[in-house]
């Protein structure tokens, strides 16, 4: 009798303990509002979709929010992270596990305010200096094309906001939804968007010792995500007009 007393009670924390004993895995991002954000009510479209990713594959997610060159050498050197906003590059390619493509992003040249639209790449290389996001994939795809390291300047997306307003590059070429509330915010003026010219895919991606079941798992909660429409209910919510990668 007096174990059928607090019998709910035990259930109970035999429950808890399951979902405490979750592993952990930690899906990180560069500080890129509003793809991966520091806002925990606000964490951003992509880190959105990681972490459900991850709850879905059974695991505990957990933002974690640091430099792009810091965040590829922790996950590389652990089986319980993973990075989002992530593109597959031929230098990046085999250094990670691709675990699965989560939704499109395209690249624009974007000019300062008052300035004439940029729409291609040869216009951009005549009109000056190339800005771009430091450590972004982005710089390959300029060097597969033609251009030179001279051609380009890198730095924050702050530093690079400057630069373009006053003049020291002509352009920038980064993904407009995470440029343009920079710049919009600091001049309280709207940058010049050209039209897309690098057409990419945001990946998950996880160090080459992770578990061949985790990737699995993780596979299989985006291909149900994407079934049951959560990416596009996710996209759509931020306001983006980015496409759920097939």
């Amino acid at each position: 009798m007096i174990y059928l007393k607090y019998l709910p009670a035990l259930l109970i924390m035999t429950s808890q303990q399951l979902v405490q004993a979750s592993p952990v895995i930690y899906v990180e991002c560069d500080n890129l509002p509003p793809m991966c954000s520091t806002e925990s009510e606000n964490p951003g479209m992509v880190m959105e979709i990681g972490m459900e990713a991850v709850r879905r594959a059974g695991y505990t997610p957990k933002a974690r929010i640091l430099p792009w060159k810091r965040a590829m050498q922790e996950v590389r050197s652990r089986t319980d992270a993973v990075l989002v906003l992530f593109s597959r590059t031929p230098s990046r390619a085999p250094l990670f596990k691709w675990i699965v493509e989560t939704n499109s992003v395209g690249f624009s040249f974007i000019r300062r305010d008052g300035a004439s639209p940029i729409a291609d790449l040869k216009t951009a290389q005549a009109a000056g200096r190339i800005g771009i996001r430091r450590g972004s994939s982005v710089v390959e795809w300029l060097e597969r094309n033609g251009v030179e390291e001279e051609e380009l300047e890198t730095g924050t997306m702050e530093d690079l906001a400057a630069m373009l307003k006053y003049g020291r590059i002509a352009s920038v070429l980064v993904l407009p939804e995470i440029f343009a509330p920079v710049y919009a915010s600091r001049f309280g003026a709207s940058p010049v968007v050209g039209k897309v010219v690098y057409e990419d895919s945001d990946w998950i991606a996880g160090g080459p010792a992770m578990p061949a079941s985790t990737v699995k798992a993780i596979a299989e909660a985006v291909a149900g995500m994407k079934r049951d429409g959560t990416i596009e209910q996710i996209i759509k919510r931020y306001g983006s007009t980015r496409a759920v990668a097939p």
